[in-house]
């Protein structure tokens, strides 16, 4: 009976995921047939940017799923501000899914290194601004290259998945589960709708609605890797933190923060944004306090 029990549960698992991967390889299909890549294959208005001409550099690192356009407006407005901006798109995202598919924690780490190096050629002192996804892997660069950078700025870092959009069960037991019982699903659909409070600013996010698996693994893999070493960080930093983020777990964001050593460092909440904050209603204040952040930290190296 046991054994009959046991069958029928893999065989309704199997049939749901060899439905699903078919609905979904689908859907990709019909949703590739509307986007327009470059040359490179890359998403038309997802590549990377530069702007400004400041002696400071600044190197703006997106989140999951996103791209350098989350800073059309925030890059800038930091730019006039007197800083040389650079947008980097990190491996994979923005692709197409073939060359989504073989993307890696090491790729994203190796590309920061480049960016990194490139902008030290011209620029004395480099800053990073990392959003969401790109908050952790700007993290663990830096906890293996302390020395790389002047100072970090963190956005909604994603230290932690919140589960305020995953029912019965956390957002990391549904992505183990799912490690462990998915054989034909290679790529998820994501659903959720970008997290911003200014209804204007949905529109202007160009998010990768399907995303291979394998970027999940490398994502939950390389937070396991951070999370108890913040007290290795011992650089200028500047977390800012949405009260209201249905993605990132923002009380463990603000635990991790308290475990930083560095002398020199700052927390601010910001009450009328989503998770998307470089483009939400408060972006502006965000880049004020971002160049005065980096100035103050300047004079005090003085």
């Amino acid at each position: 009976m046991k054994i009959s029990i046991l069958a029928v549960l893999a065989a309704c698992i199997i049939s749901g995921d060899i439905t699903y991967s078919t609905i979904t390889n689908y859907r990709l299909r019909k949703w590739e047939k509307g986007i327009e890549r470059d040359a490179d294959g890359i998403r038309k208005g997802c590549r990377e940017f530069s702007i400004g001409s400041g002696d400071t550099a600044v190197l703006l690192v997106h989140g999951f799923g996103d791209a350098p356009s989350v800073y059309h407006k925030f890059a800038p407005a930091l730019s006039e501000m007197g800083f040389t901006c650079r947008a980097m798109r990190l491996p994979g995202f923005a692709s197409p899914i073939a060359k989504y598919s073989k993307t890696s924690m090491k790729q994203w780490l190796q590309a920061l290194e480049q960016e990194i190096q490139m902008l030290r050629q011209t620029h004395k002192h480099v800053w990073i601004v990392a959003h969401s996804l790109g908050g952790a892997i700007s993290i663990r660069y830096l906890l293996d290259n302390p020395q790389k950078a002047d100072g970090l700025i963190l956005l909604s870092p994603l230290i932690k998945v919140s589960n305020q959009q995953s029912p019965l069960l956390s957002a990391h037991a549904w992505h183990k589960i799912g490690k462990y019982s998915l054989f034909f699903t290679k790529i998820l659909e994501n659903y959720f709708p970008v997290d911003v409070h200014e209804p204007a600013a949905r529109n202007q996010v160009l998010c990768d609605r399907f995303i291979p698996r394998v970027v999940y693994n490398e994502m939950f893999q390389l937070l396991d890797s951070i999370y108890d070493r913040a007290r290795e960080l011992n650089l200028p930093l500047l977390m800012v933190l949405s009260q209201d983020d249905v993605v990132v777990d923002s009380q463990d964001a603000e635990h991790f923060y308290q475990q930083i050593s560095s002398p020199y460092k700052n927390i601010i909440f910001l009450e009328n944004s989503g998770h998307t904050i470089p483009i939400d209603y408060e972006w502006e204040y965000v880049v004020s306090i971002v160049s005065s952040f980096i100035r103050r930290s300047s004079q005090q190296d003085m």
